[in-house]
């Protein structure tokens, strides 16, 4: 049980921070997908080629979109709690800088998805998942240099 205190700890050493990191960033992109499928299947439906790209990519960032503020959330709720040391900012602060580098990723990401779908006729799923590639490392490094103490 020691073992894993220690593991689960957020003074290790920098790997096992970022394993740590890739765990919850595996939990939080799982997270998104559900919502994002969940919404692209059923709610607001942009996963049908026949709907056209131009509504396929609107509709998809609206998913998109809905999807990044329930899992940005979660995600520095976990990430305060288990992969980083908080106490850098003041809670308010530290949370405005983990949404406002959120947003970027996210920025970025909307980019992604817009343009792969409108520009290139990308299935709907395929431009999500580069969406998710295009982030992680930004996340990770904002997040860990600027955000929180290590």
């Amino acid at each position: 049980m020691i073992g894993w205190r220690r593991h689960l700890g957020r003074d290790t050493r920098p790997l096992a921070q970022f394993i740590r990191y890739g765990i919850v960033g595996v939990s939080a992109t799982i997270l998104d997908l559900i919502i994002f499928s969940v919404l692209s299947l059923w709610i607001y439906p942009s996963v049908d080629q026949e709907l056209g790209n131009e509504v396929r990519a609107h509709r998809s960032t609206l998913n998109y979109t809905a999807a990044f503020f329930i899992t940005t959330v979660y995600t520095y709720i976990i990430n305060a709690r288990f992969v980083f040391v908080p106490g850098r900012h003041s809670k308010v602060v530290e949370f405005g800088l983990f949404v406002a580098v959120s947003a970027v990723s996210f920025a970025l990401g909307y980019f992604v998805i817009h343009y792969t779908i409108t520009q290139h006729g990308t299935p709907t799923f395929v431009a999500k998942l580069a969406s998710i590639v295009s982030s992680v490392l930004i996340n990770y490094a904002c997040r860990r240099f600027f955000i929180f103490k290590t």
